[in-house]
């Protein structure tokens, strides 16, 4: 050992430095790791968002509609009695009739004329 003392010498330091080399590596390698799990957290996170974001749209405009719908069905059915006047004496009932007749088939006009929902449920009404 003492007539190789260079030679241990530079074993040991190529050792140590193995060593050091590996040590980093390992830590590199974990540290990679570590930021790819937060990126792919991140970009998990942010999918979530956006489809959160498109679902609240879709019912915003769901919403939307069926208040239109709503408003379109009030007017309608507003405009069936529109023409009557409580405090009128009508002579028989069949003018009382004939006047609500009257506004029932304006009020089919507009709902036939106006897409305000389903045509299928727009024809069973």
């Amino acid at each position: 050992a003492k007539r190789r003392r260079v030679w241990i010498g530079l074993a040991g330091s190529l050792l140590v430095g193995f060593v050091a080399s590996l040590a980093l590596a390992m830590w590199a390698v974990r540290a990679e790791r570590i930021a790819t799990a937060e990126r792919d957290a991140k970009e998990a996170a942010l999918q979530a968002e956006t489809q959160a974001r498109q679902e609240a749209e879709t019912r915003r405009v769901e919403a939307e509609r069926n208040l239109a719908y709503a408003k379109k069905g009030n007017e309608l059915l507003g405009s069936v009695f529109s023409g009557l006047d409580p405090k009128a004496n009508y002579a028989t009932v069949a003018e009382f009739r004939d006047v609500l007749k009257k506004n029932l088939h304006k009020a089919v006009e507009q709902l036939e004329g106006t897409a305000i929902g389903d045509p299928l449920t727009v024809a069973d009404m």
